[in-house]
């Protein structure tokens, strides 16, 4: 297991995965961008769904710390993809919790937070861009920080409930710092 990599994907799946990796609902920042002065504001509709995907990141970000994989495999939709640098898309929930499952088991997320800097909403999809930090320590290891951006396409799926369809994670340049 390359639990380098494995750390610099759970500090993003955040995994927002984060799983929680991952909507972590106490430690998550999350504000969503202004609209444009020259936009008008959105409905009360676009709101709530605004809001509702927001609180979805805080519970995400909160299972990369807490666990287990499979709930936060759980917050993405039967086709949902976790896209980390340097590896193959990982592919519906299965994949994405074989995936965390050791990484859970090797480190602890000791933080995890996610600011969301803009969220669009159409319909039953949304689109949400933000930054992430976590605090990541392998067992027996000092801490090591990681930060980077994602973007996450969320859908609203029928039972309401807003899943990740695709998570896309950026470290930023050198890894931990």
């Amino acid at each position: 297991m390359h639990l380098r990599r494995h750390r610099s994907a759970l500090a993003l799946a955040f995994a927002a995965s984060f799983l929680g990796l991952l909507g972590l609902l106490g430690a998550t920042a999350c504000r969503s961008a202004a609209p444009a002065a020259s936009a008008a504001p959105p409905s009360a509709a676009e709101a709530e769904a605004r809001r509702q995907v927001e609180a979805a990141m805080e519970r995400y970000t909160t299972l990369l710390r807490t666990g287990p994989p499979e709930a936060l495999a759980a917050c993405f939709t039967a086709q949902g993809e976790l896209l980390e640098p340097g590896m193959a898309p990982l592919q519906g929930p299965e994949a994405i919790r074989a995936f965390l499952a050791p990484i859970f088991t090797a480190v602890d997320v000791l933080s995890a937070s996610a600011t969301s800097e803009s969220v669009e909403v159409h319909g039953d999809a949304a689109y949400q861009w933000g930054t992430y930090r976590q605090r990541v320590a392998e067992h027996g290891k000092p801490p090591a920080d990681y930060q980077g951006r994602y973007v996450a396409a969320w859908r609203r799926e029928a039972d309401g409930q807003w899943r990740l369809r695709r998570m896309l994670v950026q470290p930023f340049p050198g890894g931990a710092s």
